[in-house]
């Protein structure tokens, strides 16, 4: 039997020799190119950045392979010229790839919100842009987000249209892209006064549309959602899902994610004093968030926990974050296997290539694909910024001991690598990141691939149990020792004992439950059952192995009884009277109870049982090794019938064995 479970089974080399230039097209020394963003579907990986080669323009490059392989040159997406295009956001169905960005090209005092596609992969693109926010020239429309499912693409972005403040504005194409909504949709309306939006996210699965932000009114900084479930048609009023109706809390850096059934949203929060990861759910069926909110972090008093990012796949949800609970900030992580509704007892560090707090690592980066989750971040252990990586191969519980660096191209800590992002499918993990290896002032895009992500087959551990099963005579100690149990592939890390069964009234107890061998004390006769399940080193558990120790009372002796009835004649009166030979042998077992006496019963007929004698061990006579006693029992019933019981006693007087005559 295996356990699919890449963790210390996952090769460091199975990322790109090297790691890949994108921006291709300019000249060194020249420009600066930044923010990148990156969608995947099967094998084809895009990104988008915006560059500053000749103005501020939004650029573009792909891969077919998986990453192994880029354009030269890259292509310039936006249609503009003489203005400034920025912050691109992009989304991908198949070879259909979307692009969205801020574009100042109608005013000078004012942005919009631009649009192209390609429906080839990225090889060819629209010739003309379209605009799909509907505001006046001056206003200013900025930070798109989008997403896509099927043919339905669905853009968010900050307008201030209204006034001197933001408002969350909403379009949508149902068909790819080649039309849009004829007026856009203001979607965080509130009961009350908006609060000003800002750190917008948004996800789609299905029919549902979510977007969650940061809302800031009169100095409070909440957490703010609103849900679409017709594919962006209808929008209920907007809702503070940070425990609405509670205090300021401080909230900041939401971040989101969505299943079929689910959404996922997590931030910061300083309700504590401190910042704290936060965490609520969507239920699509109930079309609700629920009441309270839920602190995910351990993170002790006076330290700060931030920058959440959360994911999800099946049932699975991962939050993964920063914190300085160590010192410096480390990437820690926290699972839930029941789509939010209990979460581990204790967070897991991510960043396990040195010790806890001791350098820096932020800015983390995840995805999720089946069990597998990946993970991203910035880190100063080399002295300027890397790109690390680790991984998770149970939907975030444990990750892999070491962890991997990816921007392999330049020495370590030689210049910086930072603001990474990451895309993953069933089989190729992709990283890309904003790179300063280049003289100032020039920063490049680069890229690195993890091909061939898939699980490595771990053979189950095998658990055993060594001992004797059998003990004469409580109480006794007991000892079973589950050292022989195995990994064929690895091996045992975590022994788990558990003492599932013992005889009623028993106080017996395992002297521990974590080590390789266990010991109890047997205070009572009866039967006592122990289970072991062992885990190996990468997180796999066996088979639950069982061991049953029966303790004995010790076994009575053999008992029986011979009779004669006969008559006696005393004048004209006749009685009956019975001559009674008793005699008992040791039993064949070296376990013996012990017999405090014996007792001999009499009743006639059906009536009540009447003790005749009580016997000492020492009124038997030995006799060819066995005990003999002759007793006469007299002035019986004549023609009456009656039965004789001879008992052995235990210790407290109970009987242990007996046998019977009727005469």
């Amino acid at each position: 039997m295996t356990f699919l479970a890449p963790i210390e089974a996952w090769s460091q080399t199975s990322w790109l020799p090297a790691d890949i230039r994108l921006d291709t097209g300019g000249q060194p020394l020249n420009k600066e190119s930044n923010d990148p963003q990156m969608a995947s579907s099967g094998n084809r990986v895009y990104v988008v950045w915006t560059d500053s080669r000749d103005y501020s323009d939004i650029y573009f490059n792909y891969s077919s392979d998986n990453g192994r392989h880029w354009q030269t040159p890259d292509l310039k997406i936006n249609h503009s010229i003489g203005a400034n295009a920025y912050s691109p956001a992009i989304a991908c169905s198949g070879a259909n790839v979307y692009v969205v960005w801020t574009d100042n090209r109608d005013s000078l005092t004012g942005h919009n919100i631009y649009f192209n596609y390609s429906t080839d992969g990225g090889v060819h693109w629209q010739d003309e842009d379209i605009r799909i926010d509907h505001g006046s020239g001056v206003a200013d429309s900025r930070n798109p987000k989008i997403c896509t499912v099927d043919n339905h693409i669905y853009v968010f972005w900050d307008d201030d249209r209204g006034g001197s403040t933001d408002n969350i504005y909403f379009n949508r194409s149902s068909d790819a892209g080649l039309t849009w909504e004829g007026a856009d949709t203001q979607i965080d309306a509130f009961s009350g006064p908006s609060p000003v939006p800002a750190y917008l996210q948004v996800g789609c699965t299905a029919s549902q549309v979510y977007a969650v932000w940061r809302g800031s009114l009169s100095g409070s900084l909440n957490i703010y959602a609103n849900h679409s479930l017709d594919n962006g048609a209808s929008w209920p009023q907007a809702q503070r899902i940070d425990t609405p109706g509670g205090p300021s809390t401080g909230c900041t850096s939401p971040a989101l994610s969505c299943s079929a059934t689910h959404a996922f949203a997590v931030w910061q929060d300083e309700r504590n004093g401190s910042r704290d990861i936060y965490f609520n759910r969507f239920t699509v069926s109930s079309a609700s968030w629920q009441i309270s909110d839920t602190h995910i972090d351990h993170v002790p008093d006076g330290s700060n926990a931030y920058t959440p990012q959360v994911a999800c796949s099946g049932t699975s949800v991962c939050i993964i974050w920063s914190d300085n609970r160590n010192g410096n900030d480390d990437i820690y992580a926290n699972h839930s296997s029941d789509n939010g509704a209990n979460w581990q007892g204790s967070d897991t560090r991510v960043d396990l290539g040195t010790a806890a707090g001791d350098s820096g690592s932020w800015g983390p980066r995840i995805c999720m694909s089946g069990s597998n989750v990946y993970a991203v971040w910035d880190d100063l252990r080399n002295g300027a910024e890397d790109i690390y990586f680790n991984l998770s191969a149970n939907g975030g519980a444990d990750w892999r001991s070491f962890d991997t660096r990816l921007d392999s191209g330049d020495p370590p800590g030689e210049h910086d690598s930072k603001y990474s992002q990451i895309s993953c499918s069933p089989t190729s993990v992709y990283v890309v990141w904003v790179d300063f290896r280049q003289p100032f002032p020039e920063f490049d895009i680069y890229f690195n691939a993890l091909l061939e992500a898939h699980p490595i087959a771990n053979e189950l551990p095998i658990a055993m149990i060594s001992g004797s099963s059998t003990y004469c005579l409580p109480p006794k100690t007991v000892s079973l020792d589950g050292s022989g149990s195995y990994d064929s592939d690895g091996s045992v890390a975590v022994y788990s004992w558990q003492l599932t069964a013992k005889p009623i009234g028993s106080a017996a107890a395992l002297s521990a439950g974590d080590a390789s061998a266990v010991t109890f004390s047997a205070d009572l006769a009866g039967r006592y059952v122990v289970t072991l399940q062992v885990q190996d080193n990468l997180g796999a558990w066996s088979a639950v192995t069982s061991a049953t120790v029966t303790v004995s009372a010790g076994d009575p002796p053999g008992l029986a009884i011979q009779g004669l009835r006969k008559q006696e004649r005393a004048w004209i009166i006749r009685k009956d009277y019975v001559e009674l030979t008793l005699s008992t042998t040791p039993p064949a077992s070296d376990c013996v109870l012990a017999i405090s006496g014996y007792r001999l019963l009499r009743r006639q007929g059906q009536g009540p049982w009447v003790t005749i004698k009580e016997i000492a061990l020492e009124e038997f006579t030995l006799q060819s090794n066995i005990l003999i006693l002759i007793i006469t029992d007299k002035f019986l019933e004549k023609n009456a019938a009656y039965t004789y019981r001879l008992a052995a006693l235990d210790a407290n007087g109970q009987e242990a064995a007996a046998t019977e005559i009727t005469l």
